[in-house]
């Protein structure tokens, strides 16, 4: 039997166990977790807020916690990169004791790589994948691609209304709601756009016709499926950046995979190189307006289109869901002697 820490930044396991968050969000673990030749034991890190004086003191004794832990452990399982500067650093002079294996989110990546090491890295970008591949050839055989898909028990098999769609933005990290205000207005579509008090977009009013703020102050997976069942597009809109960012909408993505709603993402988005590439969607360039209201516009007047964005996506959310993810975890943990 193989033991395996498994670390997230938050409670993953008592959600998913009172059926109110999809399985997915325990990268694999919820199937390993069920089968008696694994031990499973998880570990939720806390996030500190970095303004605090007593920041780097309690990073410290958190990293000191898990470093004791993780002697217990073949492997140490990392499914958000919580620790994989320091766990990286000590297992590259021998001072890790597991097999140490992650998922990469947030890039960049080349400095962790070049004075870290891993035992194994996944990579939900195949942009980033086949960059690192070629930046670091040595530690090739050490990487794997694998799109973390959705928990496909979780949602409903239900038939969206594409005669008259609604759309709906439903993440809250890095979303320029501001931006899908005023293309909704211009765009003259009905939109549902999921904020908590503290991030309701500051050009929306109440007196405005097509868009709507659906307030959820404390997250629940349950009821944003049955609101999301009510709409029809998904829609992502993040902040402008340099380069692609981490998994920013995975989350969103990961629920119009499985609920079959074609996706409007920004072009600094990891999913838009899938949307583009399997006709999921449309993709419009990050931080412009004209070009974001030209797409919603699109989706509505052509609802043939959608009903086809539709079949595909579902498609490639049965062929990309959290089974598919597991089954790579569980080739991984398997390949460690």
């Amino acid at each position: 039997m193989k033991k395996i820490l498994f670390i997230n930044n938050y409670d993953c396991l008592t959600p998913y166990k009172q059926h109110v968050m999809p399985g997915h969000h325990q990268f694999g673990m919820e199937f390993l977790n069920e089968d008696p030749d694994y031990e499973v034991y998880y570990y939720f890190c806390k996030i500190f807020p970095k303004n605090s004086k007593e920041y780097y003191l309690k990073e410290f004794f958190q990293f000191l916690k898990l470093y004791i832990l993780s002697f217990k452990f073949d492997i140490v399982y990392d499914a958000l990169g919580c620790e994989q500067r320091y766990f990286g650093f000590l297992n590259r002079f021998h001072m890790f004791k597991p097999y140490y294996m992650l998922v990469f989110h947030h890039p960049p990546f080349e400095k962790r790589l070049k004075y870290c090491k891993y035992d194994h890295i996944i990579f939900e970008c195949e942009y980033y994948y086949k960059k690192m591949c070629r930046m670091f050839p040595t530690q090739a055989d050490k990487m794997s691609l694998c799109v973390w898909g959705p928990d496909l028990s979780f949602y409903p098999q239900i038939d969206l209304n594409f005669d008259e769609p609604i759309l709906i933005s439903n993440g809250r990290t890095n979303r320029d709601h501001n931006l899908l205000v005023d293309a909704a207005t211009y765009a003259k579509v009905h939109t549902v756009i999921v904020s908590d008090e503290k991030h309701i977009p500051s050009n929306f009013t109440d007196d405005n016709q097509y868009v709507e703020i659906c307030k959820q102050n404390v997250l629940n997976d349950k009821k944003m499926v049955e609101l999301l069942c009510k709409c029809s597009i998904m829609v992502i809109p993040t902040f402008p950046s340099e380069e692609l960012l981490g998994p920013i909408g995975n989350t969103s993505f990961c629920d119009a995979t499985a609920l079959g709603m074609p996706c409007i993402v920004a072009s600094n988005t990891l999913m838009a190189e899938n949307v583009m590439k399997f006709k999921l969607g449309l993709v419009y360039n990050v931080g412009d307006l004209n070009d974001l209201t030209e797409k919603i516009t699109y989706c509505i007047e052509h609802p043939d289109t959608l009903k086809e964005m539709s079949r595909n996506i579902k498609k490639f959310g049965r062929e990309n869901d959290s089974l598919k993810f597991a089954m790579v975890v569980k080739n991984i943990v398997d390949s460690f002697n």
